[in-house]
């Protein structure tokens, strides 16, 4: 008897140790669910052994399975929200805990999210903003300085990837342009999302990532920005106005950016080689001081209602009007078989571009877990461009002369849609987007009077899942674009079809410590410029045109990073490989006795770089800060049967400093040496010192752009053993030790809504027509 009581007893036990549970829930506030939330379950007698832990996914949800029952410490947090500890005891199959976060009041937020810097998710890196770091910038563009891999540019406010590529801007999600930053207020910025790998809806738009800047709620009232900076000896200024009302569901803005240059002492330095029938010819351009003239006018109205927190409708209406005139006089000594000849060049070139773009975007959330948003996006493109080229000799007999005058209307449709819905672990997002593009171009020249017509569209679809399986993150993405094509002239045509898939995965080795892989197919689609028919005199013997045969093509890109962090600093090291084939590359060709300049798809191209990222600030007060990103990468192209290699060193250092109200940025870029198509082409360095002092909401400040530099310039050279030899050298001495004054003003008034984020953006960066300008 005693026999079948201690099996009794031996069968009980073994069911109350080995029995096992599910425990999930929902994380979420009093309005939204909550993503990536850490839940964790620690041994009740000693709290710093984790027994169990996952992070929420897209919709708020988490599960935990395979849980002994017995008694735990519940920890729930998440950057911005205060953190929960709750014991808890698990004696079922199934125990359900759905908990409600509060956000953490302003002040103690600002303090506590110095302890994570950087939070690394699926696909992008969040960047907290600490308060120093609002306190002290007169701008929201300021506040990317931080991000490493992104190059903010004071002089022109702009800013781009390591390699000088477009990088989308988004504000809460909503389409936006360095305009939207200048008139964000740096105290309504919590955090920036960084996109190093753009997300599939922007893999066929050309940019080199994407960051969306995340802000608090807005306010009910009044609010508005002014910003200026203007140099003191030269034509050299960009200037903001904004103001915005809010009322209950509904926000207007209106905002102007007026940003103009003047420069007189600006010189362009040519020499050309080449051979034509085994006779030389050179030719050496010295530049003389010539004006630069440019205004940029950007007018943004907006109207924005929000109804029961699940419908949205936003229209934004954004004429852009650019104008520019520039002149190049050099003095010109030709070597000709065995002649020297003195003369004089003069080239002229104005541009007037007028864009209005019209964005209408409705977003409908049908319940918690399905949404679903529509774009409409039709603008114009107007641009007349007129160039003219004359070259004497000593006795004023003209030598070279080209007059060409094009005037362009294009019309475009963007319009996209897309749908997303929330699984038990999984997010899904699926959109189709059409893409429209009319061109009418009239063309006078040496050549004749022409007239050129295009019409060109794009279908793409997209699909991607995203979600997590324990510490490894993931996301696949599957886009497939259609692009047509077809040049009324010449009944020149083509129809590309293209696969671009996307795959993402990151594992958390622990809160520090991350490691990601990405791989992503991008296409590239040969703009109308390119495209275009327009024929240009570079020397009597040499012409410059596009080329309407050219065909899409697409790069590999494939990435990893890593990322440590402390409480003092961020590193990241990464390696990234780019290979594409049939790549567009200029080159030269000879046709009918002329040299032709022009584009062609050739046989490869391939880049491969190392680089390193640091944010590095070591006193709790902020009032040191370094942001460092450094790579060094080999470029390659094919061209014809000979291929064409570069090493190339980058580095760029920003240092902040801040004490009280006054603080001190230095900003310094390296050259950049990079291969560009047939050419070797160099960004010169660039510094920049500014001293601000805060008044209340008024920031004033003074600096000086390339100190002890004679001028910013840029050059470009033709790689060796093409049939022509081009080395083309831009000064701009009114750059030099340029000084500045900065005046920035922010107000706020009135209460706090929520608004909803925009998720969709489309745009026509594309004017299509073809210029020369140096």
């Amino acid at each position: 008897m005693s026999r079948y009581i201690y099996l009794f007893v031996f069968v009980i036990l073994n069911i109350s140790v080995y029995a096992q549970s599910t425990f999930y829930g929902n994380i979420s506030t009093t309005q939204e669910n909550l993503e990536f939330a850490s839940i964790l379950l620690k041994d009740i007698n000693d709290t710093s052994k984790i027994l169990y832990g996952t992070i929420s996914d897209m919709q708020g949800n988490y599960r935990i399975e395979k849980l002994n029952y017995g008694k735990y410490l519940l920890e729930v947090s998440m950057i911005g929200y205060l953190s929960i500890a709750d014991t808890i005891i698990i004696e079922q199959n199934e125990t359900i805990r759905n908990i409600i976060l509060s956000e953490i009041p302003e002040k103690l937020k600002e303090v506590i999210v110095k302890s994570e810097k950087v939070k690394v998710e699926i696909d992008k890196n969040s960047y907290y903003i600490m308060p120093d770091e609002k306190k002290n910038a007169s701008s929201s563009i300021n506040l990317l300085e931080k991000i490493p891999k992104i190059i903010v540019d004071k002089t022109n406010n702009t800013i781009s990837s390591i390699n000088g590529k477009k990088i989308k801007i988004l504000i809460n999600g909503m389409n936006s342009s360095e305009t939207d930053l200048l008139s964000l207020n740096p105290n309504q910025v919590i955090k920036i999302e960084h996109y190093a790998i753009p997300p599939v809806r922007y893999a066929n738009s050309g940019y080199d990532g994407v960051v969306n800047i995340i802000t608090k709620k807005s306010t009910q009232g009044i609010s508005g920005t002014l910003n200026t900076i203007n140099a003191y000896s030269t034509g050299f200024g960009n200037n903001l106005l904004n103001l915005k009302y809010n009322n209950k569901q509904s926000q207007f803005s209106l905002s102007y950016f007026f940003s103009y240059r003047k420069h007189n002492n600006r010189t362009v330095d040519d020499e050309l080689k080449y051979s034509i029938n085994d006779s030389l010819y050179t030719k050496l351009k010295t530049g003389v001081k010539s004006p630069f003239i440019y205004q940029l006018n950007v007018i943004d109205l907006e109207y924005i209602i929000q109804k029961d927190s699940n419908f949205t409708f936003r229209a934004k209406f954004s004429p852009t009007l650019y104008l520019s005139d520039r002149k190049n006089n050099q003095n010109i000594k030709y070597l000709e078989i065995l002649d020297t000849i003195i003369g004089k060049g003069l080239s002229v070139s104005s541009l007037n571009e007028f864009q209005p773009v019209l964005d209408l975007y409705f977003e409908k959330t049908f319940s918690k877990k399905k949404k679903l948003i529509i774009d409409i996006v039709p603008s114009l493109y107007e641009t007349n461009y007129k160039s003219t080229i004359i070259e004497t000799v000593n006795n004023n007999d003209t030598s070279l002369f080209d007059n060409n005058k094009t005037n362009n209307n294009k019309y475009s449709l963007i319009t996209e849609s897309c749908y997303s819905t929330y699984l038990k672990n999984h997010a899904l997002n699926f959109g189709i987007k059409y893409s429209y593009f009319n061109s009418s171009q009239n063309v006078i020249n040496k050549f004749g009077i022409n007239y050129y017509s295009t019409i060109s569209s794009e279908q793409y679809g997209y699909g991607e899942i995203m979600g997590n399986l324990n510490k490894i993150k993931y996301k696949i993405s599957v886009g497939l674009s259609n692009n047509y094509f077809i040049e009324n002239t010449d009944k020149n045509k083509y129809n590309f079809l293209i696969f671009l898939p996307s795959v993402n995965f990151g594992y958390l080795i622990s809160d520090k410590i991350n490691i990601a892989l990405n791989y992503i197919k991008k296409p590239e689609i040969p703009s109308l410029s390119q495209l275009s028919h327009n024929i240009f005199m570079i020397d009597k013997r040499i012409i410059f045109s596009g080329n309407s045969q050219l065909k899409p093509y697409s790069s590999n890109n494939f990435n990893l990073t890593g990322l440590f962090q402390s409480s003092n600093f961020i590193l990241s090291p990464e390696v990234n490989y780019i290979f594409a084939k049939n790549p567009i590359l200029s080159n030269y060709t000879f046709i009918n006795n002329y040299i032709l300049e022009t584009y062609n798809n050739e046989d490869w191209f391939s880049k491969y770089n190392l680089g390193l990222s640091c944010n590095y600030n070591p006193f709790k007060s902020n009032i040191f800060n370094l942001v460092f990103y450094s790579e060094v990468f080999r470029q390659q192209n094919k061209i014809n049967t000979n291929t064409y290699s570069m090493y190339g060193l980058f580095y760029n250092i920003t240092i902040n400093l801040n004490y009280k109200n006054i603080s001190f940025n230095l900003q310094y870029k390296s050259n950049y040496k990079y291969l560009l198509d047939k050419e070797i082409n160099t960004d010169g360095e660039n510094l920049l010192c500014m001293l601000q002092y805060k008044i209340k909401k008024l920031i004033f400040g003074i600096g000086v752009y390339n100190p002890f530099i004679k001028s910013w310039y840029s050059s470009s050279e033709t790689i060796p053993n093409l049939s022509v030899y081009n080395k083309n050298t831009v000064n701009i001495f009114d750059n030099g030790s340029m000084m500045v004054f900065n005046f920035s003003f922010n107000f706020l008034s009135g209460k706090n809504y929520n608004e909803t984020a925009k998720i969709l953006n489309n745009s026509d960066n594309d004017s299509g027509i073809l210029k020369i300008d140096k």
